[in-house]
């Protein structure tokens, strides 16, 4: 299985102002973020640059999608040859001139990886002001990468690291940093997030699931000693009415910070399929930070089975 390799010298930019109303308002301990339909859903997003090829995939073998640092090749055009044509939702024209969203740089823990930039004051979903979104995910696009995504009945494995910056701000209302979504059928709210969130006790790292039936919060950890450090994602999933979710989310040193194991739980949505975004996707409010923040991401690895055949780690 050959690793796919990513990569851009990118722009970023620190945005400054304030949001004229707080938009807090529902019961924020379980909001998952209401009505996460993507804009690009039924039409493929604007190519970048040139057309990217549909992704490879075979049944069963692990798909991997790597960064290789910034002066490698053009990460937004590799991202789509993986994952698909449209797989990246980006706000880089809410910015004059457009500004890049995705940026590669290279540590001593991981090596390669993405960032991903949030910019509240400019950046937004489409059409929607109350939110913004920077995120990747398995296309919607026909072609090779139809292996990647989930149907019925299936069990898919995703393996993926993330790291918030340190000073990272959450506030009350949902920042997702990964979905499980369905593509048609009931696809209004995603079926699983791993969200941040502000709370009377500080922040936390919320894992939801939304039915119906919901089942809410099935992982809730505090965040402290958890932004500024590489943390490792596995999620084995069975899409079903009646299916199964296991999670982990390990610190730098293995020790899990969550432990998921649900057993007929509710993944399934009645649609074409389910497929996993990444990035920064939050609602808008005045407890957020007005500078640039940043997740980065490392070591995406998607598997149509419950068998990986590469951890997509050199």
């Amino acid at each position: 299985m050959s690793t796919r390799h990513l990569s851009c010298a990118l722009v970023c930019a620190l945005c400054a102002g304030c949001i004229g109303s707080d938009l807090d308002g529902a019961d924020p301990s379980i909001d998952p973020g209401d009505d996460d339909t993507d804009v690009s859903e039924d039409a493929e997003a604007t190519p970048v640059d040139a057309p990217a090829p549909d992704a490879p995939g075979a049944t069963g073998a692990t798909v991997c999608l790597n960064a290789d640092g910034p002066a490698g090749q053009d990460t937004y055009r590799l991202i789509e040859a993986a994952l698909g044509r449209g797989a990246i939702e980006r706000p880089d024209d809410d910015h004059s001139p457009p500004v890049r969203h995705i940026r590669e740089e290279v540590d001593g823990t991981v090596g390669p990886h993405f960032v991903f930039l949030a910019h509240r004051d400019i950046d937004r979903d489409g059409d929607r002001t109350d939110r913004s979104r920077m995120e990747i995910k398995v296309a919607p696009s026909s072609g090779a990468n139809n292996a990647l995504k989930a149907r019925r009945g299936d069990t898919f494995t995703y393996t993926w690291r993330f790291k918030m910056n340190a000073s990272i701000g959450f506030s009350s209302r949902f920042t997702h940093m990964f979905q499980l979504k369905s593509y048609q059928g009931d696809a209004g709210a995603p079926l699983i997030t791993i969200t941040g969130r502000k709370a009377s006790g500080g922040d936390r790292l919320e894992v939801i699931h939304t039915g119906p039936p919901s089942k809410g919060r099935i992982g809730n950890v505090s965040l402290s000693g958890l932004k500024g450090v590489w943390l490792d994602v596995s999620v084995r999933a069975t899409f079903d009415d009646s299916g199964r979710f296991d999670m982990t989310i390990k610190k730098p040193d293995g020790t899990a910070v969550v432990t998921i194991h649900e057993t007929g739980i509710d993944l399934w949505r009645g649609g074409d399929h389910i497929r996993p975004k990444w990035g920064i996707y939050r609602g808008l409010s005045n407890q957020l930070r007005p500078v640039e923040e940043d997740v980065r991401f490392a070591n995406f690895a998607i598997t149509p089975s419950a068998n990986p055949t590469s951890t997509c780690r050199n």
